[in-house]
């Protein structure tokens, strides 16, 4: 467990005890929050702030590492969950060449990333509500359906929907029983030295 105490031979500095065998779930200097409303600090607030630091911290380049936190952690706000709400293309058949698929939804940001079938892939932002990534079609050999999400944080993954892997459709026709199937006929092609006959009689010339 991560607790907070007080020294008192050394107040006001804070000493942060961690267990070692605590793992650590998030970054608390730039948190994933979910219900916090982003405020609006002044400068006088922040000049407030940093002369605490000055106190409490005895390292400079920590102190500049909690300011930006704690100016982060007032006013980033609740953290939106990615949402997916459909796949363009949502299927494909077996033995097409690869392609992109394009993700389209809410909340997208510039650090989500694509999970395909569970797998972090390499995703393209293209604004808040699509996202793409490349499907390599030669890894797929026979029919299945995957679910597609989104991920903006290990603690933010959207919804999933699927996609289709599909087998070629073979054309076929039925034939009544006891019905025989036509055949074409082949053309009979005459040699092109072979005078063709003429459409009409023509009449004997007279002399």
């Amino acid at each position: 467990m991560t607790t907070l105490v007080v020294d008192p031979k050394t107040e006001p500095k804070i000493i942060a005890k961690i267990d070692p065998k605590e793992p650590v779930l998030h970054n608390p200097f730039y948190p994933t929050m979910k219900s916090s409303t982003p405020l609006a600090v002044s400068d006088e607030q922040k000049m407030y702030i940093n002369e605490v630091l000055d106190i409490v911290c005895s390292d400079s380049q920590f102190k500049k590492k909690a300011i930006a936190a704690i100016g982060y952690i007032l006013n980033a706000g609740a953290a939106l969950m990615p949402t997916v709400t459909s796949l363009v293309p949502s299927t494909v058949v077996l033995g097409e060449p690869s392609f992109e698929i394009h993700v389209k939804g809410t909340n997208f940001t510039l650090q989500s990333k694509i999970l395909f079938n569970g797998v972090e892939e390499p995703t393209t932002y293209i604004s808040s509500t699509e996202v793409s990534t490349g499907v390599n079609m030669p890894l797929w050999q026979a029919p299945a359906v995957v679910p597609i999400a989104v991920k903006n944080t290990d603690e933010l993954i959207s919804n999933h929907v699927d996609f289709s892997f599909t087998n070629p459709v073979l054309m076929s026709r039925t034939v009544p029983d006891g019905a025989h199937e036509a055949k074409a006929s082949t053309p009979v092609l005459k040699p092109v030295n072979e005078p063709m006959a003429a459409p009409h009689p023509v009449p004997p010339v007279k002399k």
